[in-house]
């Protein structure tokens, strides 16, 4: 019985590292040969696909890739070196979906060496649409000069740039991994919660903004932080350079980890005068500090 036990295992044993070299030679194979032999790659440029009174919203779900989002005379969809199985578009409801679902490691193989990048480039006809919902998980993503009543925005590990982008009514900015970059900007009741990533804000009006800090440094200069504004502070520091007097402000301070800054000044469970432009703060583990320009 002792010896069948043996032999079995042996016949085991030969088994798995017969299955483990075949498995090297595929990956091997795999990873030694063109993308193309395994993918079915391509680039294509949708011009006039649908007219500006077609879209009312856009939601983006892309797995992996290089997102651009452009304001425009009439819609326009590039692409380049996407797996052709993974990506969809569709109008339904007025609701203009792009979609592209591709594991991690068919990106990565896709995108090696000096080879075409993932990317896809989105002109939208020039008009105030009614939401923008941005799902992207790996990559990045910059958006230019775009209008909506509402923004939400999961960038996971993609670091984000906005430039002249105007939210009408609300935004919800997560920022998990990515670094975020946003100037010249409008935002209406814009939410934003930071992440590990660097938040970098200027010039721009933030109307009744809620800022939830991480452990990433925030920097907001010559911006407006008009209406009711509350900055709840994480480990990461926070500086903030605001357009405007000491006297445009109100300021009220709950009991944190550490002092409130206001220029040069600490304060800490002040609750200070009230004016058209409030700011209340929760301060965490990082320093948080105000000036004026």
């Amino acid at each position: 019985m002792r010896e069948e036990l043996t032999l079995r295992q042996k016949i085991s044993i030969g088994l798995s590292v017969a299955g483990l070299i075949l498995l090297l030679i595929g990956i091997a194979s795999f990873f030694g040969s063109d993308a193309e032999d395994y993918f079915d790659l391509f680039d294509e440029v949708y011009y006039g696909t649908y007219q500006s009174a077609d879209i009312k919203s856009v939601k983006i779900d892309i797995d992996y890739g290089d997102v651009v989002i452009l304001n425009g005379s009439e819609f326009q969809l590039k692409i380049d070196n996407v797996d052709k199985e993974n990506f969809k578009m569709e109008l339904v409801n007025n609701v203009l979906s792009i979609r592209y679902d591709v594991p991690v490691i068919d990106s990565i193989y896709m995108n090696k060496g000096d080879g075409a990048k993932t990317r896809f480039e989105l002109v939208l006809p020039n008009k105030m649409y009614e939401e923008l919902n941005l799902d992207v998980f790996n990559g990045s993503l910059n958006i230019k000069g775009v209008s909506c009543n509402e923004l939400v925005l999961n960038s996971k590990m993609t670091d984000t740039d906005f430039e002249k982008v105007n939210i009408n009514q609300s935004a919800t900015i997560d920022l998990s991994l990515s670094d975020f970059k946003a100037q010249s900007c409008m935002m209406y009741s814009p939410q934003i919660i930071c992440g590990n990533g660097y938040t970098h804000i200027m010039k721009s009006t933030l109307n009744n903004l809620k800022l939830e800090g991480a452990m990433g440094d925030v920097n907001i200069a010559s911006c407006l932080l008009s209406g009711s504004s509350r900055i709840e502070g994480g480990s990461g520091d926070i500086n903030i350079l605001l357009s405007g007097s000491k006297e445009s402000y109100g300021f009220s301070f709950l009991s944190g980890n550490k002092d409130v800054t206001v220029d040069s000044q600490s304060y800490k469970d002040y609750d200070g005068k009230t004016s058209d432009n409030n700011i209340l703060v929760d301060s965490g583990r990082g320093a948080i500090a105000f000036k004026f320009n």
